[in-house]
């Protein structure tokens, strides 16, 4: 029988690049983390040099509600939603240019995907507003989300040489 993660074990199950399993401690002790010993992205043609540039510039933008939330987790959660929208697009556009199909920004955009597909399945419909254990759980599944959102950037980054872009943001 599975045991689910618990609060000592990284969200990496999230992501689709790690083990659920694996100790904060020891994932902290290896250095760098999870997200950059996992996967490697440099792009390789035009494609996907554009769909890596345009998935950056997208992720500068924090998931966390702007001023015009209205306490609701459904407000909360719509920057997710357009965010899986815009992931599909970057990916459309990238398999019709790209003379590779499946290529690593494919892979990158799913996890993104998969990593906001729990908190908009979650809250996507919500509209009561938030009490404070509620809120705990909306911003833990945010935080849980902007954690493998900056790995993904900084994969972007590392691999698309945009690292001291980063570091402007």
């Amino acid at each position: 029988m599975a045991s689910w993660p618990t609060a000592s074990t990284t969200r990496a199950s999230n992501s689709g690049f790690g083990n659920s399993d694996i100790p904060r401690e020891n994932a902290a002790e290896r250095g760098s983390g999870w997200h950059s010993e996992a996967v490697f992205w440099k792009p390789r043609n035009d494609a996907d040099l554009t769909a890596g540039w345009r998935l950056w510039l997208e992720l500068s933008t924090q998931p966390w509600p702007d001023a015009n939330w209205d306490d609701t987790p459904a407000s909360a959660v719509w920057r997710l939603r357009e965010l899986l929208t815009v992931c599909d697009e970057i990916e459309a556009e990238y398999v019709e240019e790209s003379p590779e199909k499946s290529g690593e920004i494919v892979r990158l955009l799913r996890s993104l995907c998969f990593a906001a597909s729990a908190p908009v399945g979650l809250w996507w419909d919500d509209m009561q507003p938030l009490d404070a254990e509620r809120a705990a759980l909306l911003h833990a599944d945010l935080a849980g989300f902007a954690d493998h959102a900056d790995g993904v950037c900084t994969i972007l980054a590392v691999g698309g040489g945009w690292s001291a872009l980063s570091a402007v943001l």
